[in-house]
């Protein structure tokens, strides 16, 4: 008996065939690797010349693929060693050929089984063993046998073949064409590296195919953009690469839109780079496929808050990014106050209180039901509720200890969160912070040295933390259980916390000094202290202060500047640098040092003579042109004589600026200019750095001016210059308009649909708030040589759009161009630079997006640690102006942010909290900072998760 098909040495021809081959070409699908393969004589059709692939690949069609692939001649004499041939005599010259070139032989003695079939697991061993690959040992799912699972492992981690449900049944013509095309490029390594095939595989996905493995990711860059955008990849794993390396997936930040997307490959000097290193990929829109609610219950508590959980799958078969916001929520009963969130795929019932003008509330064993119906209406889902008893816990699972501020471990004098799912007595999500406190026993097995409680949404998932505080006690690393209990159920989940003693100082260095220290300089200078435990671990700045003059101490003494250890703001935990007053030149030396170890640092800072101004110079650029009727501005800053920027006035008195507008042709009456613009500055940095220097051209005439500010130092009388700048512009006659080029401003960000939105996801105040904020339609204008050209304030005269179905146009106070909904639209702009006749200018192909805007950054002027006073504090006084920008470029700040301002809410939350008592955001600009707190850390927080921070002391 003979062992069964010699499958080894078929395939290893097969390769042998291969290697001499090369392609130029990158096939993608199963059925363009079969072209390939066809073109090069390994493969044939069957019936009619079809691709076949669904079918199995027989025994005898696998020898006409040897025969083929060798360029063997046919033998039918040689196939009379078999006695089995009947009804496959078209194959028998095949068999002939491989068994004559002894590549094929029988399964039995004289049996050639022309109709038996190859299996994936057979296809897979012989695979492997040809390549000379490692078996795995990785676990195989799917029915195998056990003297092939090695290999199927090995195989699957190679990608020769796909993962199935079950490897002992025989291959399709689809997997052989495949696995040896996969074996192909295993032996013949193209030597360019090229972008095989781009596609969307999620909503947020996009994954890139390569047809070869990438050695080293590090050396190539891959980009994904959008027209001339480059798209905005998520924060963790926005690019991901598979094990194989020839495969690499983009996740964006947000949904993809419909349109267009473009992959583009460079590479560092040493890898080869083919001819496709860009391609395009078209992107559908979202699409919802499905919606079920995921809660199997079909009773619903009387609560405040009852959260009902669905999930809508999109086209990729994943859970869609749209929120329930985004969704037709219907209640079947409105006493039942219904809310969708906008974050999630999450609604929120309240069956306890009765809406206004509807009595009584909805009562036990009444019935109601909801529906939820896709934005497009074409996929929908209902349930039906029954109203069961008051809402208690009936399951709650501690999951983990979520760490903050970038701490390794929970320290004595530290909080943390940890993360859980609660559920109440019918299976769904319990986030009710009075519910949970009085159906949840939440306790550690130390309360004294481990605080844990429920506490209202700290972390911004807008459900209730459990927030755990270390005591300052510990002496030794502890571990610490943390028990939670649903009453009534009797349901419960521990989890171990470890609690890690004091970090207590062992070595100390001083980090890296930048910048100059001189006499009177109100602003300090900060050194950066480097503080290691006996471990080697950094301590953070919050350690360092509270090791300062206990376990560690810095000094230092001199007539120049005082030394102290800065204990809140931005620079906690280095060593500030005060210069004297009244000091003088020269150095201090500055000590750190720790008893305990004895270890110490020293280290002298240069106190320089006093800053003077040294330099004057343009800061904010003007136009180099201005038409009849323009103006345009410009803005002066200054250096001292160490190179840096002066912001404070302290000691120039006796330095002055005189400013001067003069002619180099034309007269000085062609133009109107701002007071500073013709004078004599005396205390500069306040009156002069950095304000509006404007001027106006109010007659039609082509005139020069050279604008002249002199840094001037006064001594004894006299005035001596110490720096100067000049600015040479133009007015230009109205007659120019016609020789300059025009361009309207782009939207480079694209606009929101917002109309579309009006009414659902946003409000009419919200609306008309959006709509004020959008930027003016502005035109741009240069004249032959490209310079720029300054047009008056009111040239603009009318603006429309191509599609008002996709745009609109707000001219209330300028004109200002709206998104209604998803599409492209044309806007067309008429203006007047002059009045010598009006132009026209259109911009192509706005994009105009369904995605709902988000708050892409936030920024405050002043984030400076500050002292307080008092109990209610107004925010703009803690932060200045707190400013937030979502992904169209649209910007609102302060009040806008305050309260309920729909989609851009910023919030305010405490942290580092100092001696007792809370901080409470008010939801009105303002917050209350109860008697006993003493210093703590105010974090302004958007609806999108962005943050910024300032240090608050009393």
């Amino acid at each position: 008996m003979k062992k069964s098909l010699s499958l080894l040495v078929a395939i290893a021809m097969v390769f042998s065939m291969f290697a001499s081959v090369v392609s130029a070409a990158e096939p993608a699908t199963t059925l363009e690797k079969y072209e390939f393969l066809k073109g090069k004589g390994v493969f044939e059709g069957t019936d009619g010349d079809k691709p076949a692939l669904e079918e199995n690949m027989t025994r005898a069609q696998f020898a006409k693929v040897l025969t083929k692939t060798k360029g063997l001649t046919e033998d039918a004499a040689a196939a009379n060693v078999y006695t089995d041939l009947d009804g496959a005599g078209w194959a028998a010259g095949f068999i002939g050929a491989v068994t004559k070139a002894k590549i094929m032989d029988g399964t039995w003695d004289g049996i050639f089984s022309p109709s038996g079939e190859v299996t994936i697991e057979q296809l897979a061993t012989t695979l492997v063993r040809a390549l000379g690959i490692a078996q795995s040992d990785d676990e195989v799912k799917g029915v195998v046998s056990d003297w092939a699972k090695a290999h199927v492992a090995a195989a699957l981690k190679g990608g020769f073949i796909s993962e199935a449900a079950d490897y002992t049944v025989p291959a399709t013509r689809a997997q052989l064409v495949e696995a040896i095309y996969a074996a192909y490029n295993k032996v013949n390594v193209p030597a360019e590296l090229n972008i095989s095939d781009v596609k969307a595989v999620g909503a947020k996905k996009i994954e890139v195919s390569f047809n070869k493995a990438v050695e080293d990711t590090s050396k190539i860059t891959l980009t994904l953009s959008r027209g001339a955008n480059k798209v905005t990849l998520a924060e963790k794993d926005g690019l991901v690469w598979n094990d194989a390396k020839d495969k690499a997936t983009f996740t964006t930040n947000v949904a993809l839109i419909e349109g267009t997307y473009t992959v583009k490959l460079e590479a560092a000097e040493g890898v080869k780079l083919g001819s496709s290193t860009s391609k395009d990929v078209s992107v559908q829109a979202e699409t919802i496929k499905s919606i079920k609610f995921k809660s199997t219950s079909d009773i619903i508590p009387i609560a405040k808050n009852v959260t009902i959980e669905f999930e809508a799958l999109n086209q990729y078969g994943e859970q869609s990014t749209l929120p329930a916001s985004r969704f037709n929520v219907l209640g079947s009963n409105s006493a039942v106050a219904l809310s969708a969130a906008n974050d999630k795929q999450r609604i929120t019932l309240d069956t306890k209180t009765p809406s206004e003008g509807n009595s009584p509330q909805i009562g036990r064993g009444s019935y109601f039901s909801i529906t939820i119906i896709a934005e497009n209406g074409g996929v929908s889902a209902n349930k039906n509720f029954q109203i069961g008893d008051t809402q208690t816990a009936g399951k709650v699972t501690l999951k983990e200890l979520v760490l903050q501020n970038g701490k390794e471990r929970l320290n004595a004098g530290d909080y943390a969160y940890i993360t859980y799912e609660a559920y109440d007595q019918y299976g769904h999500p319990l986030t009710d912070l009075d519910t949970l406190k009085q159906y949840v026993q939440l306790y550690s097995t130390n309360p004294a040295a481990l605080k844990v409680e429920f506490v209202r949404d700290e972390t911004g998932d807008k459900v209730p933390d459990i927030r755990v505080e270390a005591s300052n006690s510990f002496t030794v690393d502890s571990e610490i259980t943390v028990n939670a209990v649903a009453i009534g159920t009797g349901s419960s989940s521990q989890l171990k916390i470890n609690v890690a003693s004091p970090k207590t100082p062992y070595e100390v260095s001083f980090g890296e000094f930048n910048g100059t220290v001189a006499i009177g300089d109100v602003d300090a200078k900060y050194l950066p202290l480097v503080v290691k435990d006996q471990y080697g671990a950094t301590l953070s700045a919050d350690d360092i202060v509270k090791a300062y003059n206990n376990t560690l101490f810095v000094y230092g003494a001199s007539p120049s500047a005082t030394v102290t250890l800065e204990t809140s703001g931005p620079d906690k935990g280095k060593i500030k640098i005060q210069p004297n007053e009244s000091g003088q030149k020269g150095t201090v030396t500055i000590h750190a040092q720790i008893p305990r170890s004895g270890k110490n640092a020293q280290t002298t800072i240069s106190v320089q003579e006093k800053r003077y101004p040294n330099e004057i110079y343009v800061s904010s650029a003007m136009k180099d042109q201005l038409l009849y009727d323009a103006k345009s501005s410009l803005k002066l800053k200054f250096k001292d004589q160490y190179g840096e920027e002066l912001k404070n006035s302290k000691f120039f008195t006796d330095y002055k600026v005189k400013t001067e507008v003069s002619t180099l042709s034309g007269s000085l009456s062609d133009i109107e200019a701002s007071a500073l613009a013709n004078t004599v500055v005396t205390n500069i940095i306040d009156n002069l750095n950095d304000k509006e220097i404007t001027f106006k051209s109010i007659k039609d005439a082509n005139s020069r001016f050279n604008f002249t500010a002199q840094l001037l130092k006064v001594e004894n009388g006299k005035e001596a210059q110490i720096d100067s700048v000049s600015v040479v512009f133009d007015t230009i006659k109205a007659e120019e308009a016609k020789n300059l080029t025009y361009e309207v401003k782009k939207y480079e960000k694209g606009l929101y649909a917002l109309e579309n939105n009006k009414g659902k996801t946003v409000t009419d105040a919200v609306y008309n708030k959006y709509v004020s904020k959008l930027p003016k339609v502005e035109v741009i204008a240069k004249n032959s040589g490209g310079k720029t050209v300054a047009l008056p304030d009111n040239a603009v005269k009318a603006v429309s759009v191509s599609n008002s179905y996709v745009a609109g146009v707000d001219n209330a106070d300028g004109f200002r161009v709206y998104g209604k909904n998803a599409g492209k639209v044309d806007v067309t702009v008429e203006f007047a630079p002059s009045f010598v006749g009006s132009y026209f200018e259109t911009l192509k192909d706005v994009e105009v997006s369904n995605t709902a805007p988000y708050i892409e950054s936030i920024t405050a002027s002043d984030t400076k640690a500050k002292k307080i006073s008092g109990t209610t504090l107004n925010v703009k006084d803690l932060f200045g102006d707190i400013k937030v920008k979502d992904q169209y470029g649209v910007e609102f700040k302060n009040e806008d942010l305050f309260g309920d301002a729909g989609m851009f809410t910023v919030s305010f939350s405490a942290s580092n909290i100092e001696g007792s008592g809370k901080v409470t955001d008010n939801k009105n600009g303002t917050i209350t900072v109860e008697a006993g707190v003493t210093s703590f850390k105010l974090t302004a927080v958007t609806t999108s998760g962005k943050t910024v921070s300032v240090d608050l002391a009393r």
